[in-house]
């Protein structure tokens, strides 16, 4: 894949941690699922489910940010709220006997705050892992 072929305008980066989906159905939330978290941009997520959902399935998700604290190994986690919808779904389909799936939520909806949270917890995140190499 080429770099013009790249459609994400955020880069992705290896991150796990709790998150809550609740799919959407009109203004409220039907459902809850708990999942883990994949990978993280300030685009979207990707999460491991144990139950099928389909391509461009809204949902309101929350994460569970764990966000380093100011003293070394003080980790406190903040919960963070937005809306996406899912983009990719691995399998495909619905398949009998299978509890394992992926999907891809592109967010839809991010305030300036939340959006200034994750950033911060991706910088945070990023530079933790250089000083570990």
């Amino acid at each position: 894949m080429t770099k013009s072929d790249e459609r994400r305008e955020h880069q992705r980066f290896e991150s796990e941690f709790a998150v809550q989906l609740a799919v959407r159905d009109g203004a409220t939330p039907q459902g809850t699922l708990v999942s883990q978290s994949r990978n993280l941009s300030l685009g979207g997520i990707y999460c491991h489910l144990s139950r099928f959902v389909p391509v461009l399935t809204k949902l309101q998700l929350t994460l569970l940010l764990p966000i380093r604290g100011k003293k070394k190994g003080d980790v406190k986690t903040q919960l963070l709220r937005v809306d996406g919808v899912v983009v990719r779904t691995t399998p495909e389909e619905e398949k009998p006997g299978v509890s394992d799936y992926e999907i891809a939520c592109a967010f839809l909806t991010i305030d300036d705050e939340t959006k200034k949270t994750l950033a911060r917890y991706i910088r945070e995140h990023l530079e933790a892992q250089m000083e570990s190499s």
